[in-house]
């Protein structure tokens, strides 16, 4: 999507200077002032919109990065406790079952704030054993605060979901309201200049960025001049 609204804000630029250039041959037969501004208008519009909804993106993939590293800490945090407990309870099945030992890592944000949650409460039940077996105070706290940012983090990247996907469906209007603007002005150029392709040509749809531009041709030579250089 970014690419077409790219493509659509340099036509239009391409396009209103073409406006400018030939502003008068354009008033007289209709595109006046009023067209004019209304085309300027879409075209600010589809700027101004654009650059939000890139700064929405780019919000979003900052709280994604956050949220990321939440992520991480949490499971950081709770191989930890896992490795005290073993250390703490050797292979006491049912205590171990406390701290989710055997059982499969938590795999989603969703998934690890609900274990981080209750790995909270299980930390302090034993933060005694815990402490003679490898964690210290500043771990066991860890583990409530971890959660806390876990769930922040979260917060924060679901709400810049929103405003990203509110920002890129304003983008779209502006953008369709803008093609419509190049579409009718485009149309007005062939009925106006129907007989001058020169200045037509100005109109026209700009050539697709990577395209090949044909080889040069080598230099035609006339019998005479082969002769002479023979």
């Amino acid at each position: 999507m970014s690419t077409t609204v790219d493509v659509a804000i340099q036509e239009a630029q391409a396009l209103l200077a073409a406006v400018n250039t030939h502003a008068a041959e354009l008033a007289e037969r209709g595109y006046d002032g009023t067209r004019v501004a209304e085309f300027q208008s879409a075209l600010e519009t589809a700027l101004k919109r654009d650059s939000g909804q890139k700064g929405a993106l780019a919000t979003l993939n900052q709280r994604t990065e956050a949220q990321d590293i939440a992520m991480k800490q949490a499971n950081e945090l709770l191989a930890m406790v896992r490795n005290a407990a073993k250390s703490a309870f050797g292979k006491d099945k049912k205590i171990l079952k406390e701290f989710r030992v055997g059982m499969q890592r938590p795999t989603t944000v969703r998934q690890m704030m609900t274990v981080m949650e209750y790995m909270t409460g299980v930390v302090q039940k034993h933060s005694s054993e815990l402490l003679l077996n490898g964690m210290s105070q500043a771990d066991i706290d860890g583990v409530a605060t971890a959660y806390a940012e876990l769930v922040t983090a979260d917060a924060l990247q679901e709400n810049s979901k929103k405003l990203r996907n509110a920002a890129t469906e304003t983008r779209q209007d502006a953008l369709t309201a803008l093609q419509r603007e190049i579409y009718r002005l485009r149309k007005f150029a062939q009925a106006r200049f129907a007989s001058q392709p020169a200045i037509l040509q100005e109109f026209k749809r700009l050539p697709k960025a990577g395209g090949k531009r044909p080889s040069p041709q080598p230099a035609k030579t006339s019998p005479a001049s082969a002769a002479a250089g023979a």
